[in-house]
């Protein structure tokens, strides 16, 4: 990652939110995870996504793909509950479902 998109990463997201993606990025490194590395949302686009979220306490997502922006809407609000939905079984999605800790509940 580029400094500069670590800077707009920080800059658009919840710290929570952050370190998680810090996480499944190492994760997805060492597993060489290239799909979700590059089909993940960018930090810009899922700042938008947990603005446009805030204050709700029920979210659905549809196309979970590996997961990430459902973990993420998950931190972002310790309140919030993210229903997810995807027609294909992504063989890595359980271990980024992993790095999401207590919020792991409400998902």
């Amino acid at each position: 990652m580029s400094l500069r998109a670590a800077v707009a990463e920080w800059r658009a997201l919840p710290l929570s939110v952050v370190r998680f993606r810090r996480r499944a990025g190492r994760v997805a490194r060492s597993i060489g995870d290239d799909f979700t590395l590059l089909s993940v949302t960018r930090a810009d686009e899922l700042g938008h996504l947990i603005e446009l979220a805030r204050g709700r306490r029920f979210v659905v997502e549809l196309g979970t793909g590996t997961a990430w922006t459902t973990v993420s809407l998950a931190l972002a609000d310790s309140g919030r509950r993210v229903v997810s939905f995807d027609p294909t079984v992504w063989d890595t999605r359980e271990r980024y479902l992993e790095l999401a800790g207590s919020a792991r509940e409400r998902i």
